[in-house]
């Protein structure tokens, strides 16, 4: 049927700029992903180093006080190597959460695009009841109406991958920190071997203290932790840590409107001036419709009633409906 050729030429032009669209996408996810690795290290160990200072100083000269003395200064002269510890986790962190992003958003923005221009066409099953209702206004003065309507579409699905993005790395990171925090003070707490490879059974106490060893009471730096009560002593690392999911998944929330609006943007370009081009989407459909019906035929062996039809097709992509034929 004309009508099913005409749909099939369409949607198979559309898949032509997946490519296009992906680069964008790409493009703008690789980006973001840098600027949340260049940023989050620094803004993690600053929230550390304020807090481990903070509690040393509430702390008073006791043994607890001595032990996070050791935690603060740590955190004030935090080597580079830990740094980049902490650089290489939250790449890790944002790669994972970032699996798949790129080919769901690019898929979801082909398939909307697909639904937008189908919603637009009637659903005559007579080939030439459909062809008198079919028109490429929306290559014209419809053509903002449509890429608003795609643009609307997949609005929800690139806000669901940067919320996923943010769940993701602020709920997994914090325990990555501890545990890096945890690994560099085996060798500098008072008590450990001179290569920093064990700790003995007085560092377990300590560790204890700091959520990290067999005496533990709880807290494991997830956003849903248990009561945060600042006058127990034990634990008080993950107390701290318990802070820094919400820290993050706020950091990350301006980076991540930038990348939705960025990317709306890049793809509203590409619908307006390439997909929906009028020049870029006639060829396109018609070089698929000639494919699909020979260029002049149907293809089919129906007649010359269905040979005009498809002929009367042609001419809509190649002109445009209502101008004079003069092939």
């Amino acid at each position: 049927m004309v009508r099913e050729m005409i749909e099939k030429a369409i949607e198979d032009y559309l898949d032509t700029h997946r490519d296009n669209i992906r680069v964008h996408v790409e493009k703008n996810l690789n980006s973001t992903k840098s600027n949340i690795v260049e940023h989050l290290p620094d803004h993690v160990v600053n929230f550390l180093k304020s807090h481990l200072e903070k509690r040393h100083k509430e702390s008073g000269g006791n043994f607890l006080g001595t032990i996070i003395n050791s935690v603060s200064s740590l955190a004030t002269g935090l080597s580079e190597n830990f740094k980049n510890e902490i650089r290489e986790a939250t790449k890790h962190h944002v790669d994972k959460a970032t699996e798949g992003s790129t080919d769901y958003i690019t898929d979801t923005a082909v398939k909307e695009s697909k639904v937008a221009v189908k919603s637009l066409t009637k659903k005559d099953d007579d080939d030439h009841k459909f062809f008198q209702n079919f028109d490429l206004s929306f290559l014209g003065e419809g053509k903002v109406g449509i890429v608003n309507k795609i643009l609307e579409l997949i609005r929800p699905p690139i806000r669901r991958v940067s919320n996923e993005i943010k769940e993701k790395v602020s709920s997994s990171f914090p325990k990555h920190i501890k545990k890096l925090i945890l690994h560099d003070l085996g060798g500098k707490l008072p008590g450990s071997d001179k290569d920093g490879d064990g700790v003995n059974d007085n560092i377990q106490s300590v560790l204890a203290l700091l959520g990290g060893g067999g005496r533990k009471k709880g807290g494991d730096g997830n956003r849903e932790g248990g009561d945060d009560d600042d006058d127990d002593d034990n634990d008080f690392l993950d107390k701290i840590l318990h802070r820094l999911p919400q820290k993050i998944h706020d950091f990350l929330t301006p980076f991540l409107e930038k990348f939705e609006e960025g990317l709306m943007q890049n793809i509203s370009f590409e619908l307006h001036n390439r997909i929906f081009s009028e020049d870029y989407f006639k060829k396109g459909v018609l070089s698929f419709l000639k494919l699909f019906g020979g260029s002049g035929g149907s293809g089919d062996g129906k007649g010359d009633g269905d040979r005009n039809l498809f002929g009367q097709v042609l001419g809509l992509f190649k002109k445009g409906k209502g101008d004079d034929d003069d092939d």
